[in-house]
């Protein structure tokens, strides 16, 4: 049996280094504004979601009744 795997590789840090990176200060009204700024994306993207559900339905309805009209007639 030839060698493990991870003996060919170099270990990748679990952890990241506290000494260069400064921790993030506790700025409560900052956090309740990007969660508010997120609610509002989500709604945002709910409501085009419908309006385009809404959009694609009209046509699929639109095309089916334009096909019974040319069934009807031919």
């Amino acid at each position: 049996m030839g060698p493990h795997f991870s003996h060919n590789g170099t270990p990748i840090p679990s952890k990241r280094d506290v000494r260069t990176v400064a921790p993030p200060s506790p700025n409560e009204a900052a956090q309740e504004y990007s969660h508010s700024r997120m609610r509002q994306s989500y709604e945002q993207m709910q409501r085009w979601a419908v309006e385009d559900s809404y959009n694609r339905m009209g046509e699929r309805m639109r095309r089916e009744k334009e096909g019974q009209l040319v069934d009807i007639y031919v």
